[in-house]
């Protein structure tokens, strides 16, 4: 359960302004954040509703809230404490990023039609 919880610190591999975020993370809704760290893949479905589910490579999933404050996207594991992280811009189904993770090291993310 520790990995999955760690999993949602690591939403800083998907997640620019509020008024630009907003569109990546509904271009999001129904489909699939796969983001790809050193330690495996991880699935983030983000829900209109506020909802956000994450899957993390052993295959547990875990279910939480999702909020935007100022300019970052806030993420509560249930049960945990908000966190904040930075969102990439403009990002549609079919794109593949590479940014920088929650801890710092260099993740993949890409957005996948579907569920």
């Amino acid at each position: 359960m520790k990995k999955t919880i760690a999993a949602f610190l690591c939403v800083g591999a998907i997640l620019a302004p509020a008024a630009v975020f907003a569109g990546t993370v509904e271009n999001g809704f129904g489909n699939t954040f796969v983001v790809t760290t050193a330690q495996g893949e991880l699935r983030y479905h983000f829900n209109a509703d506020g909802t956000v589910s994450v899957t993390n490579p052993a295959g547990e999933t875990q279910s939480g809230t999702w909020t935007m404050q100022s300019d970052q996207l806030c993420i509560t594991a249930a049960g945990g404490q908000p966190s904040c992280v930075e969102v990439a811009a403009d990002k549609s189904v079919g794109d593949t990023w590479q940014q920088q993770g929650a801890d710092g090291s260099s993740i993949t993310v890409t957005l996948l039609a579907g569920r």
